[in-house]
């Protein structure tokens, strides 16, 4: 298994991209909340464009190993504005520890 898992995308109809991520690490946790996953994971983030402004979001956790049934784990909208720009940003290297300590460090090890 990889960190990050395997991922594939289909498409379901001609709006909503599916894409289901399996063979994920076991020591690192879903969330900052600390919520735990199993190899046996599998991740899937459907992604819907509504309209010509609209796209929404729904990402689902199913893990038998540690969840009776599969459950939404992520629920968002994004709306496209005319004109919208958004800034550029950098990823220095005191983000990427702060992403490791909080999300990426395997489960149960102190961030250290």
């Amino acid at each position: 298994s990889r960190l990050y898992g395997h991922s594939v995308g289909r498409w379901e109809g001609d709006n909503t991209l599916v894409i289901d991520t399996t063979g994920l690490d076991e020591r690192p946790w879903l969330d900052e909340v600390g919520h735990p996953r199993s190899s046996s994971a599998r991740i899937q983030e459907r992604y819907t464009r509504l309209d010509e402004y609209n796209l929404q979001l729904a990402v689902t956790v199913d893990d038998p190993k540690f969840y009776a049934r599969s459950w939404t784990w992520t629920r968002a909208n994004f709306y496209w504005v005319l004109g919208q720009e958004f800034e550029e940003t950098f990823c220095i290297p005191s983000e990427g520890i702060a992403y490791r300590d909080s999300l990426a460090r395997p489960s149960g090890i102190d961030a250290q």
